[in-house]
């Protein structure tokens, strides 16, 4: 910038040359507000509330465990579960179910509603008296078996889940 004082401080003394200074400086600083806006719009836009698609792939084991314990997304979103038990375990002893619950839901809580609310193979261990609060779910699911759930999410939160089948959602 030293180097070129002297130039600068030489249009200053003149008049036209300081006007076309001053209509320079000016289209510079055009320039960069319409770049600045045009960023600004570009990431307002990025992250705007428009709608996503997201599929997880989740699976449940013998050893009563998810394959993921988290999921993140944005909202609005639409969030496919694509579940599978790869387990060997008969589905009688060791079955498993992907059960959505709304947001702020307890887990533990939930499932012990589903034992006194008359949890049984029959109703995939997810009683009607408990349906209430759960967003989307899966049959229950033996060995090998899959299923898939589709679920529109409209607010961002923590959406807990869990398998339903007696004892697997205190681990």
């Amino acid at each position: 910038i030293d180097e070129f004082r002297p130039l600068i401080e030489s249009w200053n003394k003149s008049p036209s040359l300081c006007a076309i200074n001053a209509l320079i400086m000016t289209t510079k600083q055009l320039i960069f507000r319409a770049i600045a806006a045009a960023c600004v719009y570009c990431c307002l836009s990025s992250c705007s509330n428009s709608p996503v698609d997201v599929t997880f792939v989740v699976t449940g084991n013998d050893q009563m465990r998810f394959s993921q314990e988290r999921f993140e997304t944005t909202a609005p979103a639409t969030v496919t579960i694509k579940f599978k038990n790869v387990g060997t375990m008969p589905k009688q002893s060791m079955g498993h179910n992907f059960v959505l619950l709304k947001k702020g839901a307890k887990t533990l809580e939930f499932a012990g509603r589903c034992l006194s609310g008359g949890a049984t193979m029959e109703n995939d261990f997810l009683p009607e008296a408990v349906r209430n609060d759960v967003l989307a779910h899966t049959k229950l699911l033996g060995p090998g078996e899959d299923a898939e759930l589709t679920v529109k999410l409209d607010e961002a939160g923590s959406y807990p889940y869990l398998c339903t089948f007696v004892g697997h959602a205190s681990l």
